[in-house]
């Protein structure tokens, strides 16, 4: 989770948009790596939406939640650009979140919601 200081200190997990040419997974480590100052190792899928292009808009909005962990390495890296935290379920419960979504979908994942692997992503990309 990282904090976002410039919108009253609630907290997020890392997020982010692909560019322009960019594979998910390369834009999911991007992310991460620039948030948190860690790279994460990318274990599944969790949830895809899908917000289609609407009248008067000229974008719509494919969303991938991915599960990842991070590497032991990973814990003492100290890059990140905004406060970053690795925390369990039940600590983030006491945060002040962006957004109540990120509790309630953590917390179905806690419980046990199954993941996607990532090799069906990447089926879609050969």
């Amino acid at each position: 989770m990282v904090r976002d200081d410039k919108r009253g200190g609630t907290w997020y997990p890392p997020a982010g948009t692909l560019e322009h040419g960019e594979d998910l997974t390369a834009a999911a480590n991007r992310v991460v790596q620039r948030a948190s100052g860690c790279t994460p190792v990318l274990e599944g899928i969790v949830r895809i939406s899908h917000m289609p292009l609407l009248p008067g808009s000229d974008l719509g909005r494919l969303r991938f939640v991915l599960e990842a962990h991070l590497s032991t390495e990973a814990l003492s890296e100290t890059t990140a650009k905004t406060p970053a935290s690795y925390l369990l379920p039940s600590e983030i419960r006491g945060l002040e979140l962006r957004d109540d979504s990120v509790a309630t979908l953590i917390a179905e994942h806690a419980r046990g919601m199954s993941t996607t692997p990532l090799d069906l992503y990447r089926l879609g990309l050969a």
